[in-house]
């Protein structure tokens, strides 16, 4: 084995590929339609909403780490002919079985003293197999087994549904926001020219290329992270030289409430997919694996908050801000700022103006458009600048679709491997069935997602506000606080994990239900206002 062959197999790998596609899958959309939404709330308010989102993100990562450990100490069980009884009393027959398998599961070197007897899969480097054969690869935790588990029959069909009706949201975002970042690159006149080829090329990776999809998302995410440092610094220099002022409402502080969630939120449907790369008998590799989700989950809300100063900055919050008194037109109220800011010359109404969030926010474009506009309007000299951007948005939006499109492939797999039984695997007339199966499959989801983002080319904001963050939050209420709590049952209570949490850290379970409760409310209360008002 080559020097590299043992790094690419050893833990440290594992807890890098951790880190970064907990970037890869939260710093995505919701970075880019954050600033936006604090076109009236302003940044004060914004910073005491989204620390208490980072801090209910963190439990549940917590949080899913536990309910990972027992799904694979069930299925190992169940494979050994010992299944345990779920305290739900479900019955999980051949679930380990018509499980999923991982693609390319590697297992890492067993570490000496800090392994558990009775955990699962990876054993001294190689899979194990289960009683009756099969490679446990098919006995790795994902959402549709884990929903299996911890839900009741009908449940987990929900958890499935709402999982998908969230990858379809964040994946029309991406569509929306990567497509609109395309057309800015290249000066194309129309979006609408954009959105099939920004589609259609990246599902086509998705479905036919997971062999390099991988290691690109890897690569690209690291370049995106150091692209949005720079961009970060540059613009903080130059708002510098703008001094653009800013104002905080209280009264609009739920206004970025949702897209908050949106921005750090989703990191846990991604977590079975790193997981399969550690050793998880090992109390060390899970640790560090838990640290690893952690610090990417840090990172993602410190650039999130950084990128919205840097926005702030230099783009205005509202369109009011941007022409002095000496030269307000006619239509403009006389009771707005009379901050005299770097538009100075604009005098287009309102509803034409593409140098302010408020605008952005409105025609449902993500915050680098106006940005872009005043750095290649006001300061020619750093065009640079707007290309760098431009580039940021095109690796992140990119980065951010592969990673939930396979993640969304992941699931209709096990679904369909759960639907159409062990035979699909193992008999060679049924494998056709369950290819033909898994395209429709494939091809209707990326479809919606498609003629979702054709047809609604305004509503990225909307999407994101609305769909997206409803999904996130109504599977934390309705299934992840169900699962956490069935996990406590007397079938999994005992059970001898690698690491477990502390029994009064379970408690923690009750702010996030109520705080996402609390969002699921405002979301609804949102809808409503604006379908009544409208």
């Amino acid at each position: 084995m080559t020097r590299a062959q043992g790094f690419l197999q050893s833990p440290l790998f594992a807890y890098i590929q951790a880190y970064f596609l907990t970037i890869a899958s939260v710093l995505g959309t919701g970075i880019l339609g954050l600033p936006v939404t604090l076109a009236n709330s302003g940044i004060t308010p914004f910073l005491l909403t989204f620390g208490a989102t980072f801090l209910i993100q963190i439990i549940l990562i917590y949080f899913f780490v536990d309910l990972l450990q027992k799904t694979s100490h069930y299925l190992l069980q169940e494979s050994q002919g010992k299944p345990l009884a779920p305290s739900n009393d479900i019955s999980l027959q051949s679930l380990g079985n018509r499980a999923l398998a991982r693609d390319d599961s590697s297992g890492e070197e067993d570490e000496q003293n800090e392994t558990n007897p009775f955990q699962p899969p990876v054993i001294n480097g190689k899979l194990a197999k289960s009683a009756n054969g099969d490679d446990s690869e098919h006995l790795q935790p994902n959402l549709h087994n884990m929903g299996g588990l911890f839900l009741g029959p009908w449940s987990k069909y929900g958890f499935d549904l709402i999982i998908l009706v969230q990858f379809l949201a964040f994946l029309t975002g991406y569509a929306l926001a990567g497509s609109q970042a395309f057309q800015q690159l290249f000066h194309i006149s129309s979006l609408k020219l954009v959105i099939p080829v920004f589609v259609w090329c990246n599902v086509a990776a998705i479905v036919f290329g997971q062999v390099i999809v991988r290691p690109l998302v890897s690569v690209m995410t690291l370049a995106k992270g150091g692209i949005l440092i720079v961009t970060v610094v540059v613009a903080f220099a130059v708002g510098s030289r703008i001094h653009n002022k800013t104002t905080s409402d209280f009264s609009a502080a739920g206004e970025p409430f949702l897209m908050g969630i949106v921005a750090v939120g989703g990191a846990i449907n991604m977590m079975p997919l790193m997981y399969t790369k550690i050793d998880c008998r090992s109390a060390k590799q899970v640790s560090n694996f838990r640290r690893a989700v952690t610090l990417g989950m840090l990172t993602c809300a410190i650039l999130n908050v950084l990128w919205c100063y840097a926005v702030l900055s230099i783009v205005t919050q509202r369109c009011s801000l941007c022409v002095p008194e000496a030269r307000r037109p006619q239509w403009m109220p006389l009771n707005v700022s009379d901050h005299c800011c770097h538009l100075a010359a604009n005098e287009l109404p309102p509803d034409e103006c593409v140098f302010c969030l408020q605008q952005a926010s409105i025609h449902g474009r993500i915050s680098t458009v106006p940005l872009i506009n005043v750095v290649e309007g006001n300061y020619p000299n750093l065009s640079w600048m707007a290309l760098l951007i431009e580039l940021f948005i095109v690796i992140s939006i990119t980065v951010s679709f592969l990673v939930y499109g396979s993640s969304l492939k992941q699931l209709w797999d096990g679904f369909l491997a759960d639907l159409l039984g062990a035979n699909a695997v193992k008999k060679a007339s049924w494998r056709w069935c369950s290819r033909f199966a898994r395209y429709i499959a494939y091809g209707l989801s990326f479809g919606a997602v498609f003629l979702i983002a054709l047809n609604n080319p305004e509503g990225f904001i909307h999407i994101l506000d609305r769909v997206a963050s409803m999904s996130l939050n109504v599977e934390i209420v309705f299934f992840v606080i169900p699962m956490v709590r069935a996990s406590r049952g007397s079938a999994f209570k005992n059970m001898p994990l690698a690491v477990s949490m502390p029994h009064w850290s379970y408690w923690l379970f009750i702010p996030v239900f109520l705080y996402s409760l609390l969002a699921v409310t405002y979301d609804i209360a949102s809808i409503l206002a604006d379908w009544i008002y409208k």
